[in-house]
């Protein structure tokens, strides 16, 4: 189905009792609150725990899973499920932090890094390790204790608590972390390095995002905290290109706002559809804006995949529909696509049923626009079920993806 470079074990189930609130607890570094309030972002948005997500080389976030053969019965639907493992988790959590990837590899690789250091050494047991631990620390655990047989990592959030990816068929979760280093499976915990002196976290501030309950991806930054000198109110991202326009609507015969000339980290709040884009032999036509500078930026000059996992899609505050030149349809708005069945109803709303009017037929394989998209009624087609929607604006009506 796919490879996984690297093969983490499997984290089993326990009696920890999962709790109802994520949230950092004591003076941590303003790195540590940001990570902190990434993985947390990852628990509100039900990430699922999938065995090997997370750990695709050259990009850190969600990625698909593959089967466990040690535990077929848990596994066995991870190659479908987008998520993150234990390991892949923490990484996500300090990447976002550090701007950097500072814990590739598996757990044990982990408790080994040279971007980290013991704070809490192996065989200790379980007693007090609660005064060594800071928020955003790693808390690693085997069945024996033993170094050599590390199998899961977590997150400290202080206050006795820690967030965590734990089993496959399970999402994320915050428990005590009394219940995860029972038993003698407590191996030791490690601090990333470099990290800025102590702060008590506040509610509003650059390293510590506040987050929107309704889009938990979408982070508040302070003022000032984005990088052309303005608001600052998105998710950080880092730029890979020199010389790059940021432009009033989301394609490149729209008007110049500034120019970008060497790799910089920008503010995202959100990302939408426009014009295509080509560049270093990679076309994509995913566009962010970046509030603090007033336009939109090709997410292909963005490091990172071609649409960002945990940056929200344009609400209607924040979409575009004035695409530009890049577009063939009528109105000018929308991206390209292409169909691929015969005979497809375009609909006037996305459903099936009688409260649906059919507005026109597409025969054939047609190219189209779509300017947006939505879940709806669950359409299957040639053995696939999807309930996802868009809406071709040059037709006035709704298509089933």
């Amino acid at each position: 189905m796919m490879a996984v470079l690297v093969v983490p074990a499997v984290a089993r189930a326990d009696n920890a009792q999962p709790l109802n609130q994520c949230q950092i607890a004591g003076p941590a570094s303003p790195q540590a609150q940001t990570a902190v309030a990434f993985a947390c972002a990852a628990w509100r948005a039900r990430t699922p725990y999938t065995w090997g997500g997370g750990h695709s080389p050259g990009y850190v976030g969600p990625t698909y899973g593959s089967v466990d053969w040690s535990d077929v019965q848990h596994s066995w639907r991870d190659p479908w499920i987008k998520g993150l493992d234990c390991s892949g988790f923490v990484r996500w959590a300090w990447y976002r932090a550090m701007n950097r990837d500072v814990l590739p590899g598996t757990a044990l690789d982990q408790y080994r890094s040279s971007n980290a250091f013991q704070v809490y050494p192996a065989h200790n047991g379980g007693s007090g390790i609660e005064g060594y631990l800071l928020a955003g620390d790693l808390v690693f655990t085997s069945g024996n204790g033993s170094v050599a047989d590390i199998s899961h990592v977590m997150l400290y959030l202080g206050d006795g608590k820690v967030v965590e990816e734990w089993q496959s068929g399970e999402v994320a979760r915050v428990t005590t972390l009394a219940s995860r280093t029972t038993d003698g499976r407590l191996v030791g915990a490690v601090r990333v390095r470099n990290q800025g002196a102590l702060e008590q976290p506040g509610n509003y501030s650059a390293a510590n995002p506040a987050i929107d309950p309704n889009n938990p991806f979408a982070y508040v930054l302070a003022p000032g905290a984005g990088g052309g000198g303005g608001g600052g109110n998105g998710i950080p991202e880092r730029m890979w290109a020199t010389d790059v326009n940021v432009r009033l609507h989301p394609n490149r015969s729209a008007s110049v706002v500034t120019n970008l000339p060497s790799p910089t980290m920008v503010y995202v709040r959100c990302q939408q559809h426009g014009e295509s884009v080509t560049d270093e032999g990679y076309t994509n036509d995913a566009w962010s804006y970046l509030p603090d500078l007033g336009g939109w930026i090709s997410n292909i000059y963005l490091q990172g995949p071609a649409w960002f996992s945990d940056v929200p899609q344009c609400g209607t505050g924040e979409t575009d529909s004035s695409i530009g030149s890049g577009s063939s349809a009528p109105n000018g708005a929308g991206g390209p696509n292409r169909t691929w069945g015969t005979d497809v109803a375009v609909r006037s709303t996305p459903y099936t049923d009688s409260t649906s009017t059919v507005l026109t037929r597409l025969t054939g394989p047609t190219a189209v626009q779509l300017s947006c998209q939505k879940h709806a009624q669950s359409v299957t087609a040639e053995g696939y079920t999807n309930d996802a929607w868009s809406y071709l604006p040059q037709y006035g009506g709704w298509i089933s993806n």
